[in-house]
């Protein structure tokens, strides 16, 4: 398969660097625009309001935004909330 990529690379060459020579000469080698978090979060807040359909998007957008300032400790539940079953305990199906 690697053999076939090269090939397909090697043909397209002549026509695929002078393409991108031409667009980087034509419209200029643009900077790539960073965002911050609360910058890029502010920008999927304002998108959300536009489109109803796709909340749960947004929703799934946000908390991975926000995920990153978590720790384990905001995800973990406290030992003396929580409660355990013997392992040879039978349950009653």
């Amino acid at each position: 398969m690697a053999h076939f990529l090269q090939f397909l690379l090697l043909i397209f060459f002549p026509i695929s660097y002078p393409a991108s020579k031409l667009l980087d000469w034509t419209l200029g080698k643009g900077e790539s625009v960073l965002l911050r978090r609360s910058e890029l979060k502010t920008f999927v807040d304002l998108h959300a309001n536009e489109g109803k359909e796709e909340n749960y998007l947004t929703c799934i957008i946000s908390s991975a935004i926000d995920l990153t300032q978590k720790t384990a400790k905001d995800s973990m539940t406290p030992l003396s909330q929580i409660f355990s079953l013997d392992i040879n305990y039978k349950l009653d199906m």
